[in-house]
């Protein structure tokens, strides 16, 4: 059995569509707006539309498990309070000629590590020593955006008595 493909192209139609490739159409009805006004509210409409992605997908508001409706309002505070904390975040990047969006630095920042490690000595003693990993070079730079120069953390060192032991909890900082 054999086949033809036949195509037909209608090279006006094409002329015209490859005259918009690349370029954002709006419409609406109001005629009242320049074009840097609208072009302002699309952004203003793309920032809330992102703001309800980190709230559903990062922030984790949905779905929310309380059953008791002042922590259901507390944890809508708490993200919606979080998602301010991104904006301003990459408001500060953008400021300092940094276009990377909230996932992209946070990706960055995931990959610094905090690690507990927790051991006991002879006499029954339990020692957890908390250890940071280093900066990288990107990540200093994100620090620095909101004026904190030093983001690096002291290794702690606790130490915590057997139980019945005359001694209290004893907390040890080390560098």
């Amino acid at each position: 059995m054999k086949f033809t493909l036949r195509v037909d192209i209608d090279f006006e139609k094409l002329a015209e569509a490859e005259l918009l490739d690349g370029v954002c159409i709006f419409k609406t009805d109001r005629q009242d707006l320049s074009v840097e006004q609208l072009w302002h509210l699309y952004m203003v409409f793309q920032r809330v539309e992102r703001s309800f992605r980190y709230l559903k997908t990062t922030l984790g508001v949905r779905p929310i498990l309380h059953h008791i409706e002042h922590r259901s309002d507390a944890h809508i505070f708490i993200a919606i309070l979080a998602c301010h904390l991104l904006h301003t975040i990459e408001q500060l990047c953008r400021v300092h000629g940094d276009q990377r969006s909230w996932p992209t630095l946070s990706a960055e920042l995931d990959t610094r590590q905090a690690v507990t490690v927790e051991m006991d000595d002879a006499s029954g003693r339990r020692h957890h020593l908390r250890l940071v990993t280093k900066q990288t070079e990107s990540q200093k730079q994100i620090y620095r955006l909101p004026g904190m120069s030093d983001c690096t953390p002291r290794t702690r060192r606790y130490v915590v008595e057997p139980p019945g032991s005359d001694e209290t909890e004893e907390a040890v900082v080390s560098t």
